[in-house]
């Protein structure tokens, strides 16, 4: 038997037949304990075609675990019970480093990946069908202006595609971290799942500005900087930026995309300022623009996992 084996109570189900007219069956409770110990009455001894059924403890469960790593004091994989919460493991680790940067936690759980992923997956087959709709559809139009501009953007929405097919992903959930006295209990103060991962980065000096301008890099964090001031360090935007649509990454994954506050918008050590592409140029096919903001929406993740030094 295994460690998980209940012992107590085994079940061995006998079939007779009676009068050679009909099959009966009946079921004994055997104590598997005693008979593994050599007790001969509860050794009973089995007869053609019994099915002998050695339950499993109702609490079993196969050993799982949970990492910690970066600005703990005892980083590690560790085993976790049933139910667990976060702050739990937080405590098992010895609590934060003084260099631990809690704005910027990155947490990723195995189930959330496995379904970011497959939602991806259905997103770029509709795609790919809209696209191929699209390209069969040009040979029917005759003005060459037309079918040429058509064109341009069938190969724009390819290259959406290949991006989406291309990504691959995280499984981040955002959270955010505060110190143990005020995390544990808090909504935030999740229950542990086998696989689960934290990692707590020390304070980066850097921001990052991705997306349509003239220079993407990581650029000095200045504390009294606006976005705009971090946009125009990178060379400021190209021709088909859409400036009404630009967004800051958190640091720790949220996406803050209010623009009714943008010239005093705060921007923190991590974040990551994104400068979207117009994508009102995608005349011809409507639904690129769907998938063209999912398949942005896939890179925020990375860009903040980069800011914060994770990647």
């Amino acid at each position: 038997v295994t460690e998980s084996a209940y012992l107590e109570k085994a079940e061995v189900t006998r079939y007779t037949v009676e009068q050679n007219q009909r099959r009966v069956s009946r079921h004994m409770q055997v104590d598997l304990a005693r008979a593994l110990h050599g007790d001969k009455e509860a050794n009973i001894l089995l007869q053609p075609y019994d099915v002998l059924t050695v339950r499993r403890m109702s609490n079993w469960r196969n050993i799982e675990h949970a990492s910690v790593s970066g600005e703990v004091k005892f980083p590690g994989s560790y085993p976790i019970e049933e139910g667990e919460h976060l702050s739990s493991l937080l405590a098992r680790v010895g609590g934060f480093t003084s260099k631990a940067y809690l704005a910027a936690a990155v947490f990723t759980r195995v189930s959330i990946r496995e379904e970011q992923q497959k939602q991806l997956q259905e997103l770029g087959k509709q795609m790919q069908a809209d696209i191929e709709r699209q390209a069969a559809s040009l040979s029917n139009i005759k003005d060459v202006s037309i079918q040429k501009r058509n064109q341009q953007d069938l190969d724009k929405a390819k290259a959406v595609l290949k991006r989406m097919q291309d990504a691959k992903a995280t499984g981040r959930l955002v959270i955010r971290l505060a110190d143990l006295e005020h995390f544990k209990g808090s909504e935030f103060d999740l229950r542990l799942r086998d696989g689960d991962k934290l990692m707590i980065p020390q304070q980066p000096d850097q921001v990052l500005v991705l997306g349509q301008v003239y220079n993407q890099a990581a650029l000095l964090y200045r504390r009294d900087f606006a976005p705009d001031d971090y946009v125009d360090l990178a060379g400021g935007t190209k021709r088909f930026a859409d400036t009404s649509r630009i967004y800051v990454i958190r640091a720790n994954g949220e996406v803050d995309a209010d623009q009714s506050v943008w010239r005093r918008k705060r921007v923190y050590p991590g974040d990551t300022i994104v400068v979207p592409q117009d994508l009102d140029q995608f005349h011809l096919l409507d639904s690129v623009l769907d998938w063209s903001r999912a398949a942005a929406n896939i890179g925020l993740t990375l860009a903040s996992f980069k800011a914060v030094g994770v990647l």
